[in-house]
């Protein structure tokens, strides 16, 4: 009953159901935009009198190409960290959206050439794969309406690992059990067995090898660590400039996107070999 908000049942094909929790877990954005948040708490109507980013950004282009600086410099004493926390932020939410799109289609496509979990009932932990991107949607917007207050950015900031830690783990478990026990491989004979095999290692080393889940650990250890800092002089009597704990969660955030961009680019690029490999073999067309 519970997962009927969904609309899914346990035979629907595993791709199209998936998709649909994708679109889904999009839906907050219909009522409240990273842009409309960013403009409210960085109150940039105030500063360049535009009731958009977009038009607050043309507005202070045309003050500072007119020789005008003042409004932005008073924007940036004001609100400069902020900012940058706030396009971190969206850097951070569209890499993420991005990644949970092409991993999609990175995992169907292999597992229809193998032939397996076809049905998203046949998911271990299917039930929760709508919520895991709902509460992840949220949970970014929520980021966004807090970039002014960082102690309540970190507790979200770690909820949203957790969440990452759930997804995580719901492919690992299922990727463990498809590629470590090979119950699941093309039977010998089958011509495209080594190809499948061989893009199955690539995303069992990616998802099931790499450091995933000491990655996310560390994140939400520079987040609680940004969390003390910032009540130091309240617990301490330590007086710690505002900008450090923010400046922590900035650094950690854009050296995680760094990590995981590196290990796709690993793992983008070796599945494109083997793609060029089979269409040479089996005659495909190969621009």
């Amino acid at each position: 009953m519970w997962f009927s908000l969904f609309g899914s049942s346990r035979d629907e094909d595993a791709e199209r159901a998936l998709e649909r929790y994708i679109e889904k877990s999009q839906k907050p954005l219909g009522l409240i935009s990273f842009t409309a948040i960013f403009t409210y708490k960085l109150d940039l109507a105030k500063y360049f009198s535009g009731t958009s980013v977009q038009e607050a950004i043309r507005r202070a282009a045309i003050k500072i190409s007119s020789g005008d600086i003042d409004p932005l410099k008073s924007f940036l004493l004001d609100h400069g960290i902020e900012t940058f926390l706030a396009v971190v932020t969206y850097l951070w939410w569209y890499q993420f959206n991005t990644a949970v799109k092409n991993e999609k289609k990175l995992i169907a496509d292999t597992y229809t050439k193998m032939n397996i979990r076809k049905r998203v009932g046949s998911i271990i932990g299917y039930r929760l794969i709508p919520y895991i991107g709902v509460g992840a949607t949220l949970t970014f917007l929520l980021l966004a309406f807090f970039i002014d207050n960082l102690p309540m950015y970190c507790v979200f900031m770690i909820m949203l690992n957790m969440i990452d830690i759930w997804g995580n783990n719901t492919v690992r478990t299922n990727m463990t059990e498809d590629f470590w026990k090979k119950k699941f491989a093309p039977p010998e004979g089958d011509p495209h067995r080594a190809y499948v095999v061989r893009r199955a290692e690539v995303l069992e080393e990616y998802w099931i090898k790499k450091p995933q889940l000491q990655r996310i650990g560390l994140m939400m250890i520079c987040a609680s660590s940004a969390l003390i800092v910032s009540f130091s002089e309240q617990v301490a009597g330590v007086y710690v400039p505002v900008t450090l704990p923010y400046l922590i969660v900035i650094t950690c955030i854009l050296v995680n996107g760094h990590v995981m961009r590196s290990w796709r680019k690993v793992r983008d690029d070796a599945l494109r070999v083997i793609d060029f490999e089979e269409d040479q073999e089996f005659g495909k067309r190969i621009d």
